[in-house]
């Protein structure tokens, strides 16, 4: 063993150099006999010299062979077997315990063979269900994109089309509209008996406003919208314009708002020119009564009207209604334009 192998090699090297001087002192001794032989013959010394030097020689290779061990412990062979034994049962009470653990893993892993077999197999479906969900999200993403680029180049060519639209027709009403010499027209004083029918027609119109707003859809309505509708009566053709409109402001304002363009002449200017008007406010507050003659212009058409009209304001703690009741006939045609027929409109 390791701890037997040091003081081996020191025996080997101590027992190797007294061979070599027990060798080498043969042949010394050798060579001194046949010396003294030699010697003897011409004088007979005596040998008490020689074997001094030789007892001197022995104790100096005793002393050597005592420090390196030869001699320190006669009991040396049977100490390093007991250390040797004792070793191999440490060694062999390390390899029963790796032997015990081996057995214990062995009988451990076949239980969870099975359990190792199956969940590979759950974590690959799970990962498959994961990519096939993110295929899909990235697919929808791209269409949804492609469907957001495609919305707003239609957006943007709308409102290419608008501008120029717009712009078409400022160009093409500049002729007609003269907004910084406004001539403002005559205004007389006229006769109330001709407006009893559309007083009769806007009480009428109030009392219907919320059958109107149901049956439009403006009760419910939030997104802005306007519509048309032409509708025949029993005695008139009816024209049903609405729209529904969402005001950033505060209650109030626009009501106020309303009023005042409906009061005012700025109505008159968005699509004619007024000739001559005349109005008149009756004791009652919030009503206008108004009959003017105006030219109306539609792209390349122009066409002359006369209307009389009542406008109303009811206000109300939770609502704020205008309403507007007009008869209009035509006046006079002055440009060559297929004929019109019209009939009172409400």
């Amino acid at each position: 063993m390791v701890f037997l192998l040091e003081d081996d090699d020191k025996v080997v090297e101590a027992a190797l150099s007294f061979v070599d001087e027990c060798a080498f002192d043969n042949k010394g001794s050798v060579l001194e006999s046949t010396q003294n032989q030699v010697q003897s013959t011409r004088c007979k010394a005596p040998g008490r010299d020689n074997k001094l030097r030789r007892r001197q020689e022995i104790n100096g290779k005793t002393r050597v062979l005592r420090k390196a061990g030869v001699y320190a412990n006669s009991n040396r062979v049977r100490n390093g077997r007991t250390r040797e034994i004792a070793f191999l049962r440490e060694q062999l009470e390390k390899l029963q315990i790796d032997l015990k653990t081996l057995q214990h893993r062995q009988t451990t892993g076949h239980t969870q063979q099975p359990n190792a077999m199956q969940n590979p197999r759950m974590w690959h479906a799970v990962l498959d269900n994961q990519r096939r969900r993110r295929e899909e999200v990235e697919n929808e993403n791209i269409r949804l994109k492609l469907a957001v680029e495609r919305q707003r180049q239609v957006a943007d060519n709308m409102t290419k089309l608008l501008q120029k639209r717009a712009t078409g027709l400022v160009h093409e009403c500049s002729g007609f509209i003269q907004q910084n010499n406004v001539h403002h027209p005559m205004v007389h004083v006229l006769a109330f008996d001709d407006f009893q029918e559309l007083f009769q027609h806007l009480e009428a119109a109030y009392q219907e406003v919320d059958t109107v707003f149901a049956v439009n859809g403006l009760v419910h309505m939030v997104d802005t919208s306007d519509d048309v509708h032409i509708r025949e009566g029993v005695d008139d053709t009816y024209a049903e314009a609405f729209s529904n409109k969402v005001l950033p402001f505060g209650f109030h304002a626009a009501t106020e708002a309303t009023w005042e363009h409906f009061k005012g002449s700025e109505k008159h200017l968005g699509n004619g020119n007024i000739y001559e008007k005349t109005a008149k406010n009756l004791d009652e507050p919030y009503t206008i009564v108004e009959e003017f003659t105006k030219e109306l212009f539609s792209q390349h058409s122009h066409v002359d009207i006369k209307v009389k009209q009542v406008i109303r304001r009811y206000v109300t703690p939770d609502r704020d209604i205008v309403v507007w009741v007009a008869r209009v006939s035509p006046a006079e045609i002055k440009h060559k334009i297929r004929p019109l027929h019209w009939k009172r409109l409400r």
